[in-house]
């Protein structure tokens, strides 16, 4: 870890470190270079206070050392000049205090503060603490226990990241982006210095931009003839309306709340995703297809769909996902959404598509957008009039 602080003013160049004399005793010195006779100099004091007071006199001229040449000295006015509050080497100090006194950290233990906090702050949503521990759980198996958080070098962190060489470019870059998020976190801490991170030197691995999956008619038609009755809304109101599989089937021990049968109103014809069920925290309406409601059952109350996820096992006839799945060549993970996504934005336009579906315009164009005609989406929401 670097423990000194360099002020550079033109060519010339100061450190500013922590040196212990053979004495035991601590002292702060401010290194330069004469440039005259390229000779190392310092300037020592016991306390940082003291040192500045020093480093002051000889600029004001009330101290002359003689082994401090003019030219240093006009210099070192330079660097007064610039800094004259010596800010530079009052964040140092600050930094050197907190190193001092974190200096024990390592990297495990940073990472168990870190998740520990996010778990604590995470709000309703566990997806994404879920992802996060399991990426920083990866980061750990990369090093050892006693690792020192501020000794890991971009070296460690490029050799950790070849290990993944034979993953995906989308997961590398999820691997090096929850190691910059604890990284950055660590700085903000303190527990590394206010500079560029190891984590942030990694190359980010370059993702090549794919076109989402989506169902054609004939395949939904196909799946809603064979989906279990009691499933049939999840199919509705995803593939017709945008909702997300987590705002249906909300994952285990999340406090997020399902929709409910009493969010869906068959008069004004309006779905109410509540800020608690949505993914992000906001409300937001989505307009129910006229014929939605023939697919639901009369008089329904509670949640509206069961708390079994399609994606877990049914006794010995495996998940409802893989069973659908076999119909269409394979199941398609989000592609229900996909799916909606494309084919109302063909109908309305993305902008007003990206506020059904909770996302921005943006968003909805890079992740979930697949361009389809008009035709494409005549089509796809008279599935629901069949």
């Amino acid at each position: 870890m670097n423990s000194r602080q360099t002020i550079k003013v033109g060519n010339f160049k100061v450190e500013i470190y922590q040196w212990t004399n053979s004495g035991g005793h601590l002292y702060w010195r401010w290194d330069h270079v004469d440039s005259v006779s390229g000779q190392r100099r310092q300037i020592a004091a016991a306390t940082p206070e003291r040192l500045v007071g020093k480093i002051r006199k000889i600029l004001d001229g009330a101290t002359k050392p003689e082994d401090l040449p003019p030219t240093v000295r006009a210099r070192l006015t330079l660097i007064l000049a610039r800094d004259p509050m010596l800010s530079s080497f009052a964040e140092f100090v600050s930094w050197k205090d907190s190193q001092d006194k974190s200096g024990s950290v390592t990297l495990w233990n940073s990472i168990d503060e870190f998740l520990a906090l996010k778990e604590a702050n995470r709000g309703l949503s566990e997806r994404n603490i879920r992802s996060l521990r399991g990426d920083l759980g990866n980061l750990k198996d990369g090093f050892s226990e006693p690792t020192k958080l501020g000794a890991i070098t971009v070296a460690q962190m490029e050799e950790w990241m070849g290990q993944h060489a034979g993953k995906s470019a989308k997961r590398r870059k999820n691997l090096r982006g929850a190691a910059v998020n604890l990284f950055r976190w660590a700085r903000k801490r303190k527990y590394l210095p206010m500079e560029i991170t190891a984590a942030e030197m990694l190359e980010c691995p370059r993702t090549a931009r794919q076109i989402p999956e989506t169902f054609t008619s004939e395949e939904m038609g196909r799946l809603l003839a064979a989906c279990p009755r009691e499933y049939v809304p999840w199919l509705v109101l995803s593939g017709f309306h945008g909702l997300r599989y987590s705002e249906l089937f909300p994952p285990y021990g999340s406090a997020k709340s399902p929709l409910m049968w009493s969010d869906i109103d068959r008069r004004r014809m309006l779905i109410t995703v509540r800020p608690e069920t949505a993914k992000l925290g906001e409300r937001r309406l989505i307009p129910l297809h006229q014929h939605a409601c023939r697919w639901f059952p009369e008089g329904a109350v509670g949640r509206v769909v069961p708390d079994r996820p399609t994606n877990k096992v049914l006794k010995h006839d495996g998940s409802i996902n893989s069973t659908l799945g076999s119909l269409v060549g394979g199941w398609r993970p989000n592609a229900l959404r996909n799916s909606f996504i494309s084919y109302r934005a063909a109908q309305v336009g993305l902008a007003q598509t990206a506020l059904e579906a909770g996302n921005s315009e943006n968003e909805a164009r890079r992740s979930y957008h697949d361009a389809k005609s008009r035709e494409d989406a005549e089509e796809w929401f008279c599935l629901l009039g069949l």
